[in-house]
């Protein structure tokens, strides 16, 4: 099973040569932006169980091409809900300015 994923964010790499208030700001908003793209990585794990679950119960099929239509078929219906549950994700959280973050003002 698929448990880990790699998420990049930016790097802020002259950090402490800026301006207190700012290091500050940027600590809050990154970590808000992590809070973010941490549900985005929940959704995708999620998606790919679904499309384990949906690709393990494939009835047996007549022909090797059937199978994979059929795989084919549902991976793609599998791929299109997890698309819509990110677009939603994003809308309802205004792409994270709306999540709440204990670490945001």
């Amino acid at each position: 099973a698929i448990s880990n994923a790699r998420v990049r964010l930016p790097d802020w790499v002259n950090r402490f040569e800026g301006a207190r208030s700012l290091q500050v700001y940027w600590d809050s908003v990154y970590r808000s932006l992590d809070l973010h793209e941490r549900g985005h990585v929940q959704i995708s794990l999620e998606g790919a169980k679904d499309m384990e679950r949906a690709l393990n119960e494939i009835p047996e099929q007549p022909t090797c091409e059937a199978v994979t239509a059929e795989a084919h078929r549902r991976a793609q219906q599998v791929w299109s809900m997890v698309q819509r549950r990110q677009m939603a994700y994003d809308a309802e959280t205004d792409h994270g300015r709306r999540q709440w973050s204990p670490y945001r003002d």
